[in-house]
């Protein structure tokens, strides 16, 4: 009854702050019993960024319960697929498993911003800032990972590339709270990644592709500053 009390003050709370905007959002459990949410374009103009909070129930009542920050921004993903008109995105966000047989809590979110393509925004303006402090993050790590490959130069190995990226990593600071998960991958990571679980590509090959991406990238997020 009170899981029930809970989701029905969040979709409340989340009707009452939408009620005027181009856009809805849902908290919802999918067929699998794990939670999910919807967010859905209903105005003229594509959205190119939000962040949405997750909470997770504890497994008891000593347990504090555990907020988590997820988001999503266009301008970091490969094809920088905004949210078009009339369309909605699904995304599993996951339960919360206790030590118990059969414990299963399903994770619920709410809606914190979402950043439409030409500028105007809708939700909390703190949450904006963080969503624009997080581009400012990106764009440094793209620089400083852009960086680290060039300054290969075609004559390390693919395990002192590895180790390049990810001692350049390791040396940035890390983003203030509230810390956001963003769909797309750390640069560094996903870099690593493509040199370690690609590795009968051509080395050079593979760095010339992944500077050109990241390039791109930093283009994209450029333009939307």
């Amino acid at each position: 009854a009170l899981r029930i009390a809970s989701a029905f003050l969040l979709l409340l709370a989340a009707s009452t702050l939408l009620s005027q905007t181009k856009l809805s959002f849902e908290s919802r459990i999918s067929p699998n019993g794990d939670g999910e949410a919807v967010i859905t374009n209903r105005s003229n103009r594509p959205m190119v960024a939000w962040i949405f909070e997750i909470l997770r129930e504890p497994c008891n009542p000593i347990e504090a319960e555990r907020h988590i920050y997820a988001g999503y921004d266009s301008a970091s993903e490969p094809d920088g697929a905004a949210l078009q008109p009339l369309v909605s995105r699904v995304q599993d966000i996951g339960a919360s498993h206790c030590n118990k047989a059969g414990t299963h809590s399903s994770n619920r979110a709410s809606l914190k911003v979402v950043l439409f393509a030409d500028g105007s925004s809708v939700g909390d303006s703190h949450w904006l800032d963080i969503l624009r402090r997080d581009r400012e993050v990106r764009l440094q790590r793209i620089a400083h990972a852009i960086q680290a490959l060039k300054e290969t130069n075609g004559s390390q190995t693919r395990e002192q590339c590895v180790a390049s990226l990810e001692k350049a990593r390791d040396a940035l600071p890390q983003a203030g709270e509230p810390q956001v998960e963003y769909s797309a991958p750390n640069p560094f990571d996903a870099a690593v990644r493509e040199l370690t679980d690609n590795r009968s590509a051509p080395l050079n090959n593979q760095i010339t592709a992944l500077l050109s991406q990241l390039q791109t990238e930093r283009g994209r997020l450029e333009k939307q500053q």
